[in-house]
């Protein structure tokens, strides 16, 4: 609640004569400071969870995952941002923030932004170490899963991203550090989203093309092809491998296994994984030739 909702009271009650203990939190709806009312609706409930599944990693507790969220950047950056909110609202509740600046007062103004911004920059190996950590306890909640969808080993994982974002912090800090003109907290905690945007984004960028679901199920059709007697037995042994198929008269061809979230028709890989090209590559045992315009297809 300190970290959702500062300048609310509010009152936590455990119970405990359940077989599962839990928690009542009654919230006073009015800002204590601003008297402003708090308007609760599926957005607030939805960043209260995302805040106690970040507490969770952070502390190495497991997460209810009801939605059954695969492994996506898009958990990486909301965990990501929430930090960096939190880690500004810190420090800049440390300077007050809250009082107000007349626009007659333009120069105390700029003052004011400027200190802000030092403040700011002479804490970011605070935030950089608290954004790194969020990342670090995600990549353990999800070990398992980033394996299997990466291929990758989780702590390579994790090394790939810290190091992108030491780069992304470095590479922001020197921006700021020569701008002329002082910028508002606001516009500061902005551009480092961006960059750690930058960061995430090339972390992906990085896995291994080989990885892909598409690369994946090249290989499983070759592998297929290669053992296959004839056409209904390759049928039988994707079927084996764990692929779903369906066929479109003019698409032909598709497949799809639990990982994927869709169908890949077998000739978007190449003209060569076509169903008239593979019925022709079973009976002549041959392997599809290598076109370096096709295999970038993927």
């Amino acid at each position: 609640m300190r970290r959702c909702y500062p300048n609310y009271q509010y009152v936590i009650v455990t119970h405990t004569d359940k077989n599962h203990i839990h928690n009542h939190i009654i919230l006073n709806s009015v800002d204590f400071k601003t008297f402003h009312k708090l308007n609760f609706n599926k957005g607030i409930l939805a960043q209260v969870q995302a805040v106690s599944n970040d507490i969770c990693i952070e502390n190495n507790l497991s997460v209810i995952d009801k939605d059954g969220t695969l492994f996506q950047r898009r958990d990486l950056r909301k965990l990501a941002f929430l930090k960096i909110d939190r880690c500004f609202s810190e420090i800049t509740e440390e300077m007050n923030p809250q009082e107000e600046i007349s626009a007659e007062e333009s120069s105390q103004a700029n003052n004011k932004a400027e200190s802000y911004s030092k403040i700011i920059l002479n804490n970011l190996e605070k935030i950089k170490t608290g954004v790194k950590n969020t990342f670090i306890g995600y990549v353990k909640y999800k070990a398992n899963e980033i394996f299997e969808k990466t291929n990758m080993l989780p702590d390579k994982f994790a090394e790939s991203i810290c190091s992108n974002t030491d780069d992304a912090f470095k590479k922001f800090e020197e921006k700021e550090q020569k701008r002329k003109s002082p910028i508002k907290p606001e516009t500061l905690k902005k551009n480092l989203k961006e960059s750690i945007f930058t960061a995430i984004e090339k972390t992906y960028n990085n896995i291994p093309k080989s990885f892909t679901h598409k690369h994946r199920l090249k290989a499983a059709i070759d592998k297929a092809v290669h053992q296959a007697v004839d056409y209904d037995d390759f049928i039988r042994l994707m079927q084996e491998a764990g692929y779903e198929i369906k066929f479109s008269g003019r698409k032909g061809l598709a497949f799809k296994n639990e990982d994927m979230m869709r169908f890949i028709y077998a000739k978007s890989i190449s003209l060569d994984y076509s169903e008239s090209m593979l019925k022709y590559r079973i009976k002549n045992r041959k392997e599809p030739p290598k076109d370096v315009k096709k295999e970038n297809r993927l």
